[in-house]
């Protein structure tokens, strides 16, 4: 496998910037149209309740969202630290260690939100509420297997897993598994 090293140090800063925000910007974009469309597809063919439900756990999925930038704009500032002191092998500690941060808070934060999911709930005023992936999977489940709100539950988790296993695939597939010479020196003199 031939891999590409960046130099984030030298060059012009702007096309860097665009480089590494766009596609920020369009995770952030996919994670919206995931809410847009379990709303088209539960409004229309469950009903206003079913609705209402959805637009209270909203926040839930975006307090997810925060944590998970929290732990990854740090490990970002550490990571930038790290490669401008040309300290390779604290910048790619610095880049895993963040990547374990943001899996353990997402497991931990989703344990929590489901083991104390009616309160949670009842703490946001419900009383009783029982990307391509995601569109496809709602139209199955809800409209040909009639799941409800449920089956837009599933397909977005599904369709989640889908991304988080690809994004997880592009990262690792990025990493060089064996050191490049440039990589080598700068570890030893760190």
């Amino acid at each position: 496998m031939q891999t590409t090293q960046v130099d984030y140090r030298n060059g012009p800063l702007f096309p860097m910037i665009l480089r590494f925000s766009i596609p920020a910007a369009i995770s952030l974009l996919i994670t919206a149209v995931y809410n847009i469309v379990d709303r088209i597809f539960v409004g229309n063919w469950v009903g206003t309740s079913a609705l209402a439900g959805l637009s209270v756990c909203f926040p839930l999925s975006y307090m997810m969202m925060a944590f998970g930038l929290m732990c990854s704009a740090g490990g970002s500032t550490c990571f930038s630290l790290f490669s401008g002191q040309g300290e390779t092998r604290r910048m790619n500690r610095a880049f895993g260690n963040a990547f374990v941060l943001v899996c353990a808070f997402e497991l931990l934060l989703s344990a929590f939100l489901l083991l104390f999911t009616d309160p949670l709930l009842r703490l946001f005023g419900v009383t009783g509420i029982g990307a391509l992936t995601n569109i496809v999977l709602d139209a199955v489940f809800i409209i040909l297997f009639h799941w409800g709100v449920a089956g837009a539950a599933l397909a977005t988790v599904i369709g989640q897993c889908l991304s988080a296993a690809f994004g997880t695939f592009l990262v690792l597939g990025a990493i060089p598994w064996s050191k490049s010479p440039r990589t080598s020196s700068a570890s030893r003199s760190g």
